[in-house]
């Protein structure tokens, strides 16, 4: 029997609240996601103890720059978990998720590898940020570890999975746009740190065989102002410039944008194109903000894909007040990924869950999901589009047609 999101959030045991009242009160949430572990870790939907339950690892950014997207990312995943349970579990028992805060830092990513690096059901869910994401999973070799960060780029023949599309890929729906939208040059601001310059290059490589041109401006991961690098980009002629950023810099480049009056679309990653991001923004939702997420709203789809979104949007709105957004959604191709691969192999071994995901077709949300790439773990099959930001609903990501 299928469960509701709604209705399995309500029989969530133990000292999580309902997760209405966390998405109603994103303070109070993101408060509650570093103050209600326990020495960096906790377990959410439990149904007794690690050895009645598949234990499955999740480190999160809790705390630190990313800490709004790790609240996101825990409170969707989490969503799933509780529904997968209310409908009997994965491969025969119910599933608890260890928890452990990476605090956004390589550092807090090597020791959450430890703290849940030996969980039973052999799977372990990044919520992190690139860095952290990194580090975790050079040290999680014996376990299969999945991640919606689109530059993560694990090896083929690695137990390590991204489960979002290469971000060249995220990327086409905007190189889509800017073409139709007879922009030649893309602006891109960038951190420069790990997680900036690998976006950077992708978005180049994307843009060179479409024929469009970039400016690159880098920025500080640590930097309060950036109003000179996005003047650079708007005097080299921009016509639209990416922010690409994951936390707190993406506030940076959007209260500088801001200050300068910037009228150029502004276009933010997968990573940050969630609801808490939104109700971030001390100056309120610009008007020319806009993201890249794997998202499949709207009737732009396949019939079955259009059929699965719908209801997945509206028992989404009905268990958490608020409409899905990427981090949403991509949780729940991750999520239904591990469910199936448990299933199949009742979390026998990393091994097993490994050549499941190899050599399986999933579908998840209507779309048909595989790890074919011989040389990266990377999967196919996950719808992208171009979304704008409202204020509807306190901040929310809608489609968009073929303008800025």
């Amino acid at each position: 029997m299928k469960a509701r999101f709604a209705d399995a959030v309500g029989r969530r045991p133990g000292r999580v609240r309902r997760l209405g009242t966390l998405a109603a009160a994103p303070v109070a949430a993101a408060v509650c996601l570093a103050a209600c572990s326990n020495g960096g870790g906790d377990s959410g939907a439990a149904a007794g103890g690690g050895g009645d339950s598949w234990v499955i690892g999740g480190i999160v950014d809790q705390t630190g720059s990313a800490a709004n997207a790790g609240a996101a990312s825990k409170l969707a995943f989490q969503l799933w978990v509780d529904k997968f349970n209310a409908e009997g579990g994965a491969g025969g028992r119910k599933l608890e998720v260890k928890y452990c805060d990476s605090k956004s830092t390589p550092a807090g990513g090597a020791q959450c590898a430890a703290q849940v690096g030996s969980v039973n059901s052999h799977v372990v869910v990044l919520m992190t940020g690139l860095p952290a994401a990194q580090s975790a999973q050079t040290r999680l070799a014996n376990q299969v570890s999945l991640s919606i960060i689109p530059v993560m780029l694990p090896k083929g023949g690695s137990k390590s999975f991204q489960v979002v599309p290469l971000f060249g890929t995220v990327v086409q729906p905007m190189i889509a746009m800017a073409k139709s939208n007879n922009i030649g040059t893309l602006g891109v601001i960038y951190t420069s740190d790990s997680s900036g310059t690998a976006q950077l290059a992708a978005i180049k490589a994307a843009a060179a065989s479409a024929g469009l041109s970039v400016v690159a401006s880098p920025m500080e991961p640590t930097a309060t102002d950036v109003t000179p690098q996005l003047v650079q980009l708007r005097s080299q002629g921009a016509g639209l410039v990416f922010s690409a950023t994951l936390g707190s810099p993406t506030n940076v480049v959007l209260s500088s944008a801001g200050t300068l009056g910037l009228t150029l679309p502004v276009v933010v990653g997968n990573g940050n194109v969630t609801n808490n991001f939104l109700r971030s923004l001390s100056g309120g939702v610009p008007k020319n903000l806009f993201g890249i997420a794997t998202m499949a709203k709207g009737s732009a789809f396949p019939p079955a894909v259009t059929k699965e979104w719908t209801s997945f949007q509206a028992d989404y709105q009905q268990a958490i007040g608020k409409p899905v957004d990427s981090v949403g959604s991509s949780f729940a191709y991750a999520s239904c990924l591990m469910k199936a691969a448990i299933d199949d192999t009742k979390a026998s071994s990393a091994d097993a869950i490994q050549k499941y995901l190899l050599s399986k077709t999933t579908t998840c949300l209507g779309s048909p999901l595989t790890f074919s790439n011989p040389a990266l773990n990377v999967a196919s099959g996950v719808p992208t589009q171009v979304v704008k930001a409202t204020d509807e609903a306190g901040g929310s990501w809608v489609p968009v047609g073929e303008n800025f």
